[in-house]
């Protein structure tokens, strides 16, 4: 049964991530704020291995900024921390591996 209930929420995940290929970081931002509040801290790990693996190998900035507005986030749960971080990593270059 546990099973129904979490298919939505990673379905949520699927989306934003094609949002982020997309470069459409409104919609990712849309779908993030409709996860529950309890899953923030999975999406900024979705976030932080995203800010690595869809972009450039040679995107060093990215990472950097994610992790930096990630630690901001830890000190002061405001929203913005983590609709910017999805901004950031949608903007990034992504990869051709």
């Amino acid at each position: 049964m546990a099973m129904a209930a979490e298919m939505p929420t990673r379905e949520v995940y699927v989306n934003i991530k094609s949002a982020i290929r997309r470069r459409d970081p409104r919609s990712a931002v849309g779908l993030a704020n409709t996860l529950p509040p309890d899953e923030v801290r999975e999406l900024w790990r979705l976030l932080r291995e995203w800010s690595v693996t869809e972009t450039s190998p040679n995107d060093v900035e990215t990472p950097a900024l994610v992790r930096a507005l990630y630690d901001n986030y830890s000190l002061d749960p405001l929203q913005a921390f983590l609709e910017r971080a999805i901004v950031v990593v949608s903007h990034a270059n992504k990869s051709t591996i």
